[in-house]
């Protein structure tokens, strides 16, 4: 085992499998870990800004770019991702 501490190998494991899953569904476009830091760029009215991601207010992991026939479905889909069920990290309180 790689050395990471067993759970977290573990979780790693799942998410691999369910990418492959839905790659071989065919329901896959793309899924890409997102780094904890950059900025955030918008577009209004022609103009642009950037801010820095702030790591105390936004959560940024990832994502997966699905295809589903419908929302219903999106949803089922989402629902499969392992990641939903980690607790890895635990709300400060």
């Amino acid at each position: 085992m790689p050395y990471l501490p067993r759970i977290i190998w573990h979780s790693l494991k799942k998410c691999k499998l369910y990418i492959s899953k839905l790659e071989a569904a065919g329901k896959l476009i793309a899924a890409q870990p997102i780094m904890r830091e950059g900025v955030v760029i918008s577009r209004k009215e022609g103009d642009w800004a950037s801010a820095a991601i702030n790591p105390t207010k936004e959560v940024q992991v990832g994502y997966y770019h699905i295809l589903a026939n419908d929302m219903a479905e999106a949803i089922e889909i989402a629902k499969e991702n392992p990641s939903l069920n980690m607790r890895l990290l635990q709300p400060l309180r």
